[in-house]
């Protein structure tokens, strides 16, 4: 095979606040450095202030120029690489460059904005979002045909992109997200309560929740089946933990969902620290995944790596990532919802049977056979 570079874009890597594409990029990324192989890797990132990945014998980061992220992807990484044009250039973030001449291996995490009327909602995510959909919608296509490879990080999407993007079936991997190994280490109580309160949590035992503004991500099915869960079961006095949304997008959602009753249980937090986000899964009574899309559905593992029970939806990819470890909705019926959620309160049998079922199922998923797949992926191209 010869010593050969392939060239990693990360762009968004070193920005302080990370999001799903760039954690997954990350944690595969630490795990290439440390991994022995016939090739070199030069990480390519975009000028930013959290510096989270150092150069190593055989890995390389190189930073380049800032720019609006457009302008990054389709004119200053291109044209740095120009001068390299065997190397394979892997673009982790669903989007590439339509031109240049380098072999390309495109991540593509789901097609959500191919969705009909996505971008025409009226409640279709912020301005960002919004323009972050239509970005990908006109390249996405195109980057898919012009791939050497694509990889996916589902069998659910390899369907949908099989069938939306009409490639051929050998073009496309799947290469499974992981939880890191700090989601299966077991916090003690003392430090369950101490990280709740920094949160500004009040009582461990909550209900959680991990959304944002966009619709797939079922916010508005959320609060109305909290209210319905607290009227109906006096009984329990969880609060739902939410993340994801601003202080006012939070009240206009209690206002539009008729929920102003329960308001005062509803506890909104912030930007949760890396080294955090396993202990707030163990302080919950469940997780709440109820989305009507996705392209893994990571918080899924996350949660039962750390012993939480998992409430998710029966659609897209959540049944084939939880299997037979969680309970399932119908995440159009906020009814389902609240009365799952007590079914699983009030019974401790089989809230123990869906933590020992769901360690099993993290067990499955780890960011060390991710990289024995995605250098499967490599290596057979490189050949």
């Amino acid at each position: 095979m010869g010593h050969q570079t392939i060239f990693i874009e990360a762009q968004r890597l070193f920005r302080k606040r990370k999001h799903g594409m760039d954690v997954v990029a990350l944690e595969l990324l630490e795990r290439l450095q440390a991994a022995t192989a016939d090739y070199s890797i030069k990480v390519l990132v975009k000028k930013d202030e959290d510096i989270c990945l150092k150069a190593s014998a055989n890995f390389v980061v190189e930073v380049l120029a800032p720019a609006f992220y457009p302008l990054w992807e389709q004119w200053i990484l291109p044209k740095h690489i120009s001068k390299d044009p065997q190397s394979l250039l892997h673009c982790t973030g669903n989007t590439a460059p339509l031109w240049g001449k380098n072999p390309l291996v495109v991540t593509i995490h789901d097609l959500i904005f191919l969705e009909d009327n996505y971008l025409l909602k009226k409640d279709g995510g912020s301005l960002y979002q919004r323009f972050g959909n239509f970005y990908r919608r006109l390249v996405v296509p195109r980057v898919a045909r012009r791939a050497k490879h694509i990889v996916t990080v589902s069998q659910f999407q390899k369907q949908v992109i099989l069938k939306r993007l009409r490639v051929p079936p050998e073009k496309v991997s799947v290469v499974y997200n992981g939880a890191d190994e700090r989601f299966f280490i077991r916090a003690c109580p003392t430090v369950i309560q101490t990280t709740c309160k920094k949160y500004g949590i009040e009582a461990v035992d909550y209900l959680f929740f991990l959304g944002n503004t966009e619709p797939r991500k079922n916010t508005n099915l959320v609060l109305k089946s909290f209210g319905i869960f607290c009227e109906k079961n006096p009984q329990f006095k969880h609060q739902l933990v939410i993340k994801g949304l601003s202080a006012g997008q939070l009240q206009k959602k209690i206002a539009e969902c008729g929920v102003a009753a329960v308001a005062d249980r509803i506890k909104l937090v912030g930007y949760i620290d890396y080294e955090d986000l396993p202990i707030l899964y163990q302080g919950a009574a469940v997780l709440w995944f109820p989305s009507l899309s996705e392209g893994f559905g990571l918080p899924i593992v996350e949660a039962m790596a750390g012993g939480t029970p998992v409430i998710t939806s029966n659609v897209s990819v959540m049944p084939e990532i939880a299997g037979d470890a969680a309970l399932y909705i119908n995440p159009r019926h906020p009814h389902e919802l609240a009365s799952q959620t007590k079914v699983l309160l009030s019974d401790a049998a089989l809230r123990d049977r869906l933590v020992e079922k769901g360690r099993v199922r993290a067990d499955a998923f780890t960011w060390k056979n991710s990289v024995v797949q995605l250098q499967g992926v490599y290596e057979k191209l490189l050949r």
